[in-house]
C-alpha cells in the first residue's frame, strides 16, 4: 500500500462534504496527534512522519483554509508476497470549524461506515469493505467503538485480503481526531490487537 495514497486518502475522508469557496480566507489548522512511542516499540510500527493538507471551504458565508494533519506509521509484515510494509496506522487530525458559534466540519456526524465508505471511494487500492465486528478501546480518555471491516487492498500490484479498523471521531480540544489501521486479514488476532495499541496511544497535540 502506498504511504502518499493513503495520506492522501485520508485527508480526503477530513474533507469531505465541506463545500468550496473562494476570496481571502480564515485559516483553521489542527494540532497533529500521533501515537506514544511505547505503542509504535510494542508493536513493531515505524513512525513515517506527519503531513499537512490544506483545503479552502466557506461556512456560513466566511472563506475559510482548513488545515488537515495526518500521522503515519508502517509496519514491515511477512505475507504471501513476501515481506511488505502492509501494515498501515494514521491518526487523523482535521480542525472543528466553528464559525459564528457553529461546528462545520461534517466528520463530526459520520458513522465509521461513512468513514470507510470515503477511505474505499478516494484510495482505489481498498475495495468492497464489509463491517464484521468490533471492541473498545480508550482514545485520548474516552472508551470508543473501534469497528472492524474486511476489505481487499492492492500491495505491490497485486490484491491481498485485510481489517481496517476506525473510530468515530472524537472531540479533542478545536480539533476532532480519527485513527485508522489497515493490516493484512492472515494477521488475526496479532492485527487487531496492534491497531487496539495503536489507537490507545494516540496523543494530541503531538
Amino acid at each position: 500500500m502506498d504511504r502518499r495514497r493513503f495520506v492522501a486518502t485520508t485527508a480526503a475522508v477530513a474533507a469531505a462534504g465541506l463545500a468550496g469557496c473562494s476570496g481571502s480566507p480564515t485559516t483553521f489548522e489542527a494540532a497533529p496527534a500521533d501515537t506514544a512511542d511505547t505503542a509504535a516499540d510494542e508493536t513493531g510500527y515505524e513512525k513515517q512522519g506527519t503531513e499537512s493538507r490544506t483545503v479552502s471551504r466557506e461556512f456560513a458565508g466566511t472563506s475559510v483554509e482548513v488545515v488537515n494533519r495526518i500521522t503515519t506509521y508502517q509496519k514491515r509484515i511477512d505475507t504471501v508476497l513476501g515481506s511488505v510494509r502492509a501494515g498501515v496506522f494514521a491518526a487523523v487530525s482535521t480542525p472543528a470549524v466553528e464559525v459564528a458559534g457553529r461546528t462545520f466540519n461534517p466528520v463530526a456526524d459520520y458513522d465509521t461506515g461513512r468513514l470507510v465508505e470515503l477511505l474505499a471511494g478516494n484510495y482505489e487500492g481498498i475495495s468492497d469493505p464489509t463491517r464484521v465486528g468490533e471492541s473498545s478501546v480508550e482514545v485520548l480518555g474516552e472508551s470508543r467503538t473501534y469497528v472492524r471491516y474486511e476489505a481487499t487492498a492492492t500491495f505491490e500490484g497485486r490484491e491481498i485480503d485485510v481489517a481496517v479498523h476506525v473510530t468515530e471521531a472524537l472531540r479533542d480540544g478545536a480539533d476532532f481526531v480519527v485513527p485508522v489501521a489497515v493490516y493484512p486479514r492472515e494477521l488475526g488476532e496479532r492485527g487487531s490487537e496492534d491497531a487496539r495499541t495503536l489507537a490507545h496511544g494516540i496523543e494530541h497535540p503531538a
